[in-house]
This record gives structure tokens, sequence and C-alpha cells, in this order.
């Protein structure tokens, strides 16, 4: 009489990779000349295994792919037992290449290379202030994060995501967005050698400030991220400065330049003028404008002053004798 092998029971998955998995399983009751273990993926295959294994590695599988596992045991005559089933997909293959671009003050546009295998999503963790997890078309290669905060620092974590969850290596990548521009820059208290610079704080954050100064040579002044005003000293009198104000984030990224500009106060020097009238000096003190200074220019150009001649000496005439 013919035997049939018992069933192989309680076939367990173990060791999850991308490129495979272990099965586990329990010795069944009686006897067995070998058994099998069918593999059903993308293709097909069948593997002999010897009667007293207990554990196989199946490898060479393709990243987040889904796989059915079927081991049976088989008597010397060719019978077959019962079939003990498994499933399971591989995990999928990490993204590799993240490059963020296109920052502006509230967007990034990242863009990552397809991985090897399958895959049934992509998972965007978004680090910032707060975190936010944003799900993705299996054949996306690109995603524009929105709605970000200007100057901030994010974090950018993608992953592969299979059917049943398993999730692939995550590929990370971080950046600053762009400052906002500073706004409304006004000068107060001109004097002849400095200005006061107030601007209004920009929406979101930034790391400081950069102000640059030009006039007859450029100087930049590193400021705090919490500044509103500057005074800038040190100035020419009468002079024509411009003032270029813009936020800075961690990552050295710039925001929109505000600009203002004006002229410093001009200084007058007061120099005693002596005047001669009559017998008597008089001093009296006239403001002498110092620094630079706009000066009328003539209209036309003085005529040169002609010398005149001296008239010859008059000749007589001698008639001779």
């Amino acid at each position: 009489m013919k035997r049939v092998p018992a069933a192989v029971d309680n076939l367990i998955i173990e060791n999850i990779t991308t490129n495979s998995v272990l099965l586990i399983w329990q010795t069944p009751e009686g006897n067995r000349s070998s058994y099998e273990l069918e593999v059903l993926g993308n293709s097909s295959s069948i593997v002999s295994l010897n009667s007293n294994d207990t554990s196989y590695l199946v490898e060479n599988l393709i990243p987040g792919n889904f796989y059915t596992f079927n081991i049976y045991a088989k008597a010397g005559n060719g019978l077959t037992g019962g079939i003990a089933e498994n499933y399971t997909f591989t995990v999928p293959a990490a993204l590799q290449n993240v490059i963020i671009e296109n920052i502006t003050t509230n967007s990034v546009l990242l863009i990552w290379q397809t991985p090897e295998g399958n895959r049934s999503s992509y998972e965007l963790e978004v680090l910032g202030d707060s975190s936010s997890i944003v799900s993705l078309q299996s054949n996306d290669t690109s995603y524009l994060v929105d709605q970000l905060i200007p100057g901030n620092f994010y974090t950018f974590n993608i992953y592969a995501k299979a059917g049943n969850g398993l999730t692939g290596g995550i590929a990370e990548n971080y950046s600053f967005t762009v400052p906002s521009a500073v706004e409304n820059v006004v000068i107060e208290n001109i004097t002849t050698n400095s200005v006061l610079l107030i601007w209004q704080t920009p929406e979101g954050n930034r790391s400081s400030y950069e102000l640059e100064v030009l006039g007859d040579s450029s100087s930049i002044v590193s400021l705090n991220s919490n500044d509103t005003s500057y005074l800038v000293d040190q100035l020419i009198p009468g002079y024509f400065y411009t003032f270029n104000i813009y936020a800075k984030a961690g990552n050295g990224l710039t925001g929109g330049i505000a600009e203002n500009y004006t002229f410093t106060g001009i200084m007058f020097d007061s120099r005693p003028v002596v005047k001669r009238r009559g017998n008597r000096n008089q001093r009296k003190k006239q403001p002498i404008p110092v620094g630079r200074r706009l000066l009328r220019k003539p209209t036309r150009s003085a005529a040169p002053r002609q010398l005149r001649s001296p008239s010859p000496p008059a000749c007589h005439a001698i008639s001779p004798s």
C-alpha cells in the first residue's frame, strides 16, 4: 500500500531582505524522501530539498516583488503530501541620489532615480518645525514640496514601500529654504557721518542679515537674525550712499535685497574771516562746508582780461636847414 507523506505545517517566513527570504517549517509526521519547494513570482521555479531539512534560504529574488512559496513532502514513489503555502513581498530597494533643486522661499523640488525592482508606492517624510508624510505613486521620480516656511531648515526622507508595508532603505537630503525679502527699509537720523537704518522683520526664519554699504568703497556688515535697526557710522560728510540689506539662511542662501539710499549731511566749519573797515580790523565767522558737496558750475567762462598796449611817443619831422 502506497502511503502519502504528511503535509508540512506552520511554514514561516523570516529574515526578509531585498533579494532573499528564509523559510522555516516543522518536520511533519511520518517519513518522506525529500521536500519540494515551489517559488512563484515573476516566474516559477522548483527546488528539491533533503528530507531532514527544516529551513531554506530563497535568494536571487527581485526587490519589492510579491512571491508565493509552496512546500510539500515527497515519497520515494513520487507521491506528494499536502502543500504548505506562505507569501510575502521582498523589501524594496533603497532610493539613491535624491537631489534638491529649485529652492524658493516656500518650496523645493525633490528628484530621484528609480530604484531597482518593484514597489507599491513611495513615502516622503518632511521634517521641519513639524513633520508630515506624503504618499507618492510608484512611478514618480520627482515631487514639489510646497507650503514651507521661508528660511527654515528641512530634512526630506524618501523610501519605497511594498504592498505589505515593508519599506526600503531611506534616502535623506536636507536644505534651508530661501529667506523672505526684507521690506520697508527706512533711513532716519541722517548726520554728517552716520545714518540709522530701520526695517521690519520678514516672514519666516533666517540665520543672519547682511548689510552692504556702497559709497567711495563697499563693505559688508553681518547682523543678528533678530536685529531690526543698525547705525551705519564713519561715513563721509555730504556723500551719496546706497544701503542693501538681505536675510541669509544657514547654508548661505540669501533672500531678496531691500535697497535705500541717501546723502549724508554737510558739515560746516566756522573760520574767522578778516574784513578791513577804515582803521579797524573786524573778524567775522563764515560757515565753510567740509566734505563732499555739489558746486555750481559757471554758466560761461570769463574772457581773459586784455592788457592795453601803451601808445607810442609822438614823432616830429625835422626839416633840413
